[in-house]
Order: C-alpha cells, then structure tokens, then sequence
C-alpha cells in the first residue's frame, strides 16, 4: 500500500432473489463450506482497519435470514459495530444508492461489492482501493480470455471484437465519496440505467480505471458456481495456512 492513511466504507449488494441459482432462498445466505455465501463477502472488508463501516443492502424479506446467518455469525460479531443494512430497492442501481445515503460523509472512499463474490482476497482489494485514491476512481476486472463476438438480431456474427481491449468487470468497484455519489444523483435526475457503478460514473463524465484481479473473484449466479466456488475456496484457503 501507497497509503494506509485514509477510511473506507463498504456497501455490499445483497438485496437480489438470485433466480438462476435454483433455490428458494436467496442464494447469498446459502452455504458455502460451512459458512454462507455472504459472510464470506463480507468478511475481507470487516477485516480491513481502513473500514469503518460495512453496509449490507437486503430485501425486506431476507431480514431474518440477515440477522439469523449473519450478525449472529460467530465470525461477523465481533466487528457488529462496524456492520449495518440498508433496505434494498426495484433493482441494483436503487440498492447501492440506499446503501450510500448511509455512508459517513466523512469516509474518503466507498467500495461497492457484490454479495454474491465471496472469493476476493484481500491483496486485491488494496490495490484496487490504492488506486481509487491516486485517481477517483477504480474497479477489479480481468482480461476476456474468450473470442468475443457480436451478432445481429438473428444470431448471425456481424464482428470479432479484439479481446485484448477488452476487460470483464468484477467488484469491489471503488471510488471516492463524492464521486460515486454525484454519478448516482446525476443518473436519477437524468433517468439513467446502468448496469454497474463504473457505468454511471462514466456516464457522470468520471474516468474509472481498472485494476487486474483474480479469476478466482467469480459471481455466483447459477447452480454450478456453487461447486466451482467450493473448489477455488479451498484452494484460497489452503494459501493461507
């Protein structure tokens, strides 16, 4: 780390019914060797000194399972003063926004991650936070290791995009305070959608670098990235020792 001196709030994605995973819950609160989903997302951040709050957006619905799976989680306790939620609206782009309105004003960066990526390390999320202070702006991504190409309305290849401009976006994506805010204010008064927040500071006129990260930091999304994920956490957790 360039500097250590500065404080970080986190707001963590959370309040999606996560549909493709096959379950009747929402897949952040499933297990994950042992422990679920969520709190392994949470947990690198809660960790950090830096932080000095960790934001939780959940649906309504999910409370129970919030405070049974997660405050009470032998792991989260001891950090209960740091960790709080916020209700999550119709879609992401509400959910980060309640998350926000609760940041502190005086924190100097806010992380956006999802609650469905348990498997950031840490060593990533410094540098990713390392360069949000040097630019305003900066989220975790990887090289598209796939051809990637793009079809008309009939399925029918129309360009072979050059892979090596190309970058697959992942969370925590990080920027500083007023920043992350301006964009989502500016996206509501302007009626905007965007599919990450990198997306809305862009369209705020913010450039947003991006730092390599692990394909390892995978969203689990379907029944099958549970298994995958169980594979890489062992792997993760065996560096470790």
């Amino acid at each position: 780390m360039m500097n250590r001196d500065f404080s970080v709030s986190a707001v963590i994605v959370a309040a999606g019914r996560g549909t493709r995973a096959g379950l009747k819950m929402n897949k952040v609160y499933a297990g994950l060797k042992g422990q679920p989903v969520l709190v392994h997302s949470i947990l690198p951040f809660l960790q950090l000194p830096q932080t000095k709050q960790v934001i939780v957006s959940i649906s309504q619905d999910d409370l129970f399972y919030f405070n049974r799976l997660v405050l009470e989680n032998e792991k989260i306790k001891k950090y209960n003063d740091k960790i709080t939620f916020a209700y999550g609206g119709a879609t992401r782009q509400e959910s980060v926004y309640n998350g926000l309105l609760k940041t502190d004003p005086e924190t100097t960066l806010v992380a956006v991650h999802d609650g469905a990526r348990p498997l950031v390390r840490i060593a990533d999320i410094y540098k990713v936070f390392d360069k949000a202070l040097s630019v305003g702006s900066a989220c975790l991504g990887v090289k598209v290791k796939d051809t990637v190409k793009r079809t008309d309305q009939n399925g029918f290849i129309t360009e072979t995009l050059n892979r090596e401009e190309l970058i697959a976006m992942q969370t925590p994506q990080v920027f500083r305070r007023e920043i992350i805010l301006d964009s989502y204010e500016q996206a509501f008064a302007k009626n905007l959608q965007g599919s990450d927040d990198a997306t809305l500071a862009e369209m705020a006129g913010y450039k947003v670098a991006v730092v390599l990260g692990s394909h390892d930091n995978i969203k689990i999304t379907t029944p099958e990235d549970f298994t995958i994920a169980e594979r890489l956490l062992e792997v993760i957790l065996s560096e470790d020792l």
